[in-house]
């Protein structure tokens, strides 16, 4: 009988507190805090810079009566670690979709590293001490970290610039922590009501970043598996911590992590090699191993052989953004029978140059599922569109779902296709929503030494890398090595 492993969910049951749980906090900043906190953040990119205000047409955001524009959030949620008996920060970069039409990566690094980081055209963390920045207690719930923001964006000529961001941190009843950015000004021009710091004269804009976590769990430091991966550490990456190869490609998650707080990405792809199996890790074409549940996972392959860019997979709430509308047909809430139906967005960036050159007027992409296709699967494309009211100067949006036909395959009853139309005028950031019902969850057999089902997909192969080539293997070890004694130093 196939033993099958389980693929945690971002928050395990029973270890990690439930938002829910976790909303009673104290009405201001908390001061003094002491131990060790691991969690997501985000960051929003905004700028009051009146150039700005008057040349984009971005919709405007209000917070307290102050309009300003959001230029762009990150599309994953990066872990950061704190210390704050070390007073300390190690933080993780991510991609940051801006303008509504770029993407590029973005890393916080400590501002000793400017001089070595100016030059850097694509992202390059060579030991933890780089992107570990000092934190200032206030001693009134606020906590200053002076760090150098650096965007990998070309047109903008790669900036770095030297900042400080303020946050609220608030320790909750059951000891989880939320961090939030606020307006603190060091230019000597006073506050201006919008979150953040500014940095003016390094970007285009004068922009101010915000950095925000709902929920930061305190790190008990306790390892299961002993991989020097805790089991905290390992539900915010998504994995076993009893396994020692989550995703039972044969490489250890030890040996793909790479750093904690930014795990390797081989691939440039958006999925981490610790989550892709084999040698999807290295194949950009092919989005492997998405958890859906804790029994299933999805793979996401393009026939065109077109390389994925920025994936952000995640469970998605369809409520509108402010300034939003809805423009035709709503998601629906419930199948045919009235069961839930269960949502999941799949967004990613196109390679528009290979489009193109290929002259395609259609995507073709196949769906692998590791267990049996789920009931009442669904697919459409969300687009949103951009409307300027050339009177008003307004900018708005608006929403739309266009339902995607799934063509199933006998042979493959894991696997279903589907096709995007595509012209010179479509994004090339695509969104994808999903929707299905799900099965109850069942006890399924857990083998503690790795081992995994037979089923075969894209990329799967035996013993294979899911880091890189042969040649790879070397080098993945030498960072698994560093990487285990910077984890000492962290967890």
């Amino acid at each position: 009988m196939k033993k099958k492993i389980i693929f945690p969910t971002m928050i395990m049951a029973g270890l990690l507190p439930s938002i829910s749980q976790a909303q009673a906090i104290e009405p201001s900043g908390t001061p003094h805090l002491t131990g060790q906190y691991t969690g997501h953040h985000r960051l929003t990119m905004n700028t009051i810079d009146p150039a700005a205000m008057a040349a984009l047409t971005l919709p405007t955001t209000e917070l307290d009566g102050v309009e300003y524009i959001v230029l762009g959030q990150s599309i994953g949620t990066p872990l950061w670690h704190w210390d704050f008996d070390a007073g300390t920060v190690t933080w993780g970069g991510d991609t940051l979709f801006a303008m509504k039409m770029v993407t590029t990566t973005y890393q916080p690094y400590n501002q000793s590293a400017i001089p070595e980081k100016t030059d850097d055209q694509v992202l390059n963390i060579e030991n933890l001490e780089e992107i570990t920045v000092p934190v200032t207690d206030n001693g009134d719930g606020t906590y200053t970290v002076d760090y150098a923001q650096k965007i990998h964006l070309s047109m903008a000529g790669f900036p770095i610039g030297a900042t400080s961001t303020t946050f609220r941190i608030e320790k909750r009843v059951d000891g989880t922590l939320s961090i939030k950015t606020i307006d603190n000004e060091t230019d000597g021009n006073g506050e201006d009501g919008v979150p953040g710091t500014r940095i003016a004269g390094v970007f285009p804009y004068v922009v101010q970043p915000q950095f925000d976590t709902e929920v930061m769990y305190p790190e008990p430091g306790t390892d299961s598996n002993g991989d020097g991966i805790t089991d905290l550490q390992a539900s915010l990456l998504g994995l076993s911590a009893d396994l020692l190869d989550s995703d039972g490609d044969n490489i250890s998650d030890a040996d793909e992590l790479g750093w904690l707080v930014r795990p390797m990405d081989t691939d440039a792809d958006g999925v981490p090699d610790i989550t892709e199996k084999g040698a999807a890790g290295n194949d950009n074409s092919i989005l492997s191993r998405l958890s859906i549940t804790e029994q299933s996972t999805l793979t996401f392959t393009s026939t065109d052989s077109l390389a994925f860019q920025a994936t952000a997979f995640a469970a998605y709430q369809h409520e509108l953004s402010a300034g939003q509308t809805l423009e035709g047909d709503p998601l629906p809430e419930t199948d045919p029978e009235g069961n839930t139906m269960t949502f999941f967005q799949l967004a990613f960036t196109t390679d528009a140059m290979a489009i193109m050159n290929e002259g395609l007027e259609t995507l073709s992409y196949d769906l692998w599922f590791e267990e049996e296709i789920p009931t009442e699967l669904h697919l459409w494309e969300k687009t949103i569109t951009m409307n300027f009211d050339m009177e008003t100067g307004s900018t708005s949006e608006t929403v739309s779902y266009t339902p995607l036909a799934l063509n199933s395959d006998n042979s493959s009853p894991d696997k279903v296709a589907v096709e995007l139309s595509h012209t010179m005028a479509s994004s090339t950031r695509k969104q994808l929503i999903l929707s299905m019902t799900l099965p109850e969850p069942t006890d399924v057999g857990n083998g503690n030494d790795g081992e995994t089902g037979d089923t075969t997909e894209p990329g799967d192969s035996s013993g294979g890398s899911s880091g890189g080539s042969t040649g790879w293997l070397g080098l993945a070890a030498l960072i698994a090595l560093v990487g285990r004694i910077r984890r000492k130093s962290i967890g």
